[in-house]
Order: C-alpha cells, then sequence, then structure tokens
C-alpha cells in the first residue's frame, strides 16, 4: 500500500518479530501482562538484606541510595552449546552480551523464521545498554596477574576506546 505522504525511497523496513527480558518478564508476552495488570516489577530490599549481600553500611545510610533493583532472571540458562561457544568462554561473557544472544534468536523465532530457510537478506537489530562489566568483573583478575605497567595500558586503551565509539549492533 502507498501512501503519498510518505514515498517508498528502498529503506523501508518491516519489524516482524521482537524479544526481550525484563524484570520479572521473562518475554515481551509477559512484560505486556505486568504493565496492564499494574503489577510493580521492581525488587525492593531491606537494609538487612543489603548488608548480607555485602553493601557497606556507610553506602545504605546515605540518603540517595537506592535500596531496589530491576532484576532479570536466567542469567545462568545461557545454553552455550547452541551458539557454539566454548563454555569456558561462555563463562567470561558478560551476561548482557548472552542475553542478547539469546534474544536475537527469540526474536527470529517469534517472526517465524529460521536462518537456514531463509532464502534472502535477513537482520536482527539489537540493543544493550553499556555494561560495567568487563571492568568491574574481568579486569581486576587479569591486572593481578601483569605487571602494573602493563596493566594501566589496556584499561586506559579500552575506556578510550567504549568512550570514543556509540555502541551500535
Amino acid at each position: 500500500m502507498s501512501h503519498p505522504e510518505y514515498p517508498y525511497n528502498g529503506n523501508e523496513i518491516a519489524v516482524i518479530g521482537m524479544a526481550g527480558r525484563f524484570p520479572q518478564s521473562e518475554n515481551l508476552e509477559a512484560f505486556w501482562q505486568n504493565l496492564t495488570g499494574g503489577k510493580e516489577c521492581i525488587s525492593h530490599y531491606s537494609s538487612r538484606e543489603l548488608e548480607e549481600a555485602g553493601i557497606d553500611p556507610g553506602i545504605l545510610s546515605q540518603p540517595n541510595y537506592v535500596r531496589a533493583k530491576g532484576e532479570i532472571g536466567q542469567l545462568d540458562a545461557f545454553d552455550a552449546a547452541f551458539f557454539g561457544i566454548n563454555p569456558k568462554d561462555a563463562e567470561l561473557m558478560d551476561p548482557q552480551h548472552r542475553m542478547m544472544l539469546e534474544c536475537a534468536w527469540e526474536a527470529l523465532e517469534h517472526a517465524g523464521y529460521q536462518s537456514a530457510d531463509c532464502g534472502s537478506s535477513m537482520g536482527v537489530f539489537v540493543g544493550k545498554s553499556m555494561s560495567s562489566y568487563l571492568f568491574l568483573n574481568l579486569f581486576p583478575h587479569i591486572q593481578k596477574c601483569w605487571p602494573p605497567a602493563i596493566c594501566r595500558l589496556p584499561s586506559a586503551m579500552t575506556r578510550t576506546v567504549w568512550l570514543q565509539r556509540s555502541p551500535i549492533a
């Protein structure tokens, strides 16, 4: 169908499948049910629970500290073999990256496509937020193994590259 106010230019796309994970919503259908049902999906914690989790009491006493978090489950359920990823590499991989791969595959399934049977061009647009996983979970362990002068260089280079590039997938 042609719309004179929006003429075709050859760059049109069709969104035919979607996938996502959200707090207390393992997929888009659950997210929509929670949204329309007015369900609060953010987890709230007491000071005791946070102290038991290792949060410094000094931080907890700050008036701007938020005792809530949007948690997404099943981060440990990644099927590395399905994606052809070595289990050890998958263990080190950012959990957001693992989830992004799962959601990309789910979006294709939601659209009713199998990449091997498509016969034409197909793409999946994905997005995720900036993650501190590399800096908080991997670099501290790497830096323990390297001489101090060498440690600073990769860290500084990575920060520079990540700050100069927009993460678009």
